[in-house]
């Protein structure tokens, strides 16, 4: 049995390139192992009402935004200093349920209530809720850092099960061999970001969890170009993070290819 949830206020939009298709291009729990429950249900004495971004903290990491004219429901992307990214402060209140920012030229998606939380050795964001929003957001995040991030073995340690990653390094070069020339746009984000023809579009998101949430299944569907794409994940109770595995990236790449020709319900058996 598995527990499906749409969040049409997600509505992560699809960065999509010259041509109609997506230009985005598990360690596992153990099956007794008790879901964490979302963030917004952790009920503390020490719990605080979120609170709206400080204008001090924006004024310090983050530059005039880019608009986006395109996107109904997220107008604009910001630019953060970072190039990788800025992590929202904890128990942080957004206008919306994300916000958009310029990494390595492409955009992506941060919550100050599902992720990312953390940062990987060599800086990247990472660290997703184990939950329905945080599985979504995970999914989108290693499609478009598979993308823009220069070193691809640094990308399989850091976001791929490690039990499933042996040959990933060499069947992602084949897919994308152009990865490792890529270190002068992301370093650049900001200015690469700006001069872009690209623009972002609204994408419904659905993601379903398995019974111990230990698995989960996202669907992107891109109403504009009625396509879906499927990015399958897994939790990893030693990082305490959603990971991708070689198979799962696999499955994404087929429905890349063939965004039109997809079954509609959830498929755990990669």
């Amino acid at each position: 049995m598995t527990r499906t949830l749409l969040h049409p206020a997600l509505r992560l939009p699809l960065i999509t390139g010259l041509v109609a298709a997506v230009l985005a291009g598990c360690g596992s729990g153990g099956d007794d192992s008790p879901p964490s429950p979302p963030i917004g249900d952790r009920h503390s004495s020490t719990a605080t009402v979120p609170t709206p971004l400080a204008p001090t903290w924006t004024k310090q990491h983050l530059t005039e935004p880019v608009l986006e004219p395109d996107a109904a429901n997220i107008p604009f992307t910001q630019v953060p200093d970072n190039p990788k990214g800025e992590l929202l402060p904890p128990n942080t209140k957004l206008d919306g349920p994300v916000m958009w920012q310029a990494v390595g030229c492409q955009a992506l998606a941060f919550s100050a209530d599902a992720g990312p939380t953390r940062r990987t050795d060599g800086g990247w964001p990472a660290g997703w809720n184990r939950t329905e929003k945080g599985a979504a957001l995970a999914a989108w995040s290693m499609a478009i850092l598979f993308e823009v991030m220069p070193d691809r073995a640094e990308f399989t340690t850091a976001y791929l099960a490690p039990d499933t990653a042996t040959g990933f390094v060499a069947s992602s070069e084949v897919r994308d061999p152009r990865a490792g020339v890529r270190a002068a746009q992301w370093r650049e984000a900001a200015q690469c970001f700006r001069s872009s023809p690209i623009r972002r579009v609204d994408l419904d998101v659905a993601a379903t969890l398995s019974d111990n949430n230990t698995r989960a299944a996202v669907r992107f569907y891109s109403p504009k170009y009625q396509a879906t794409w499927d990015f399958p994940l897994v939790w990893d109770d030693a990082d305490n993070d959603w990971k991708a595995t070689k198979d799962g990236f696999r499955q994404y790449w087929n429905t890349v290819d063939e965004p039109t020709d997809r079954p509609i319900t959830a498929d755990f058996s990669w």
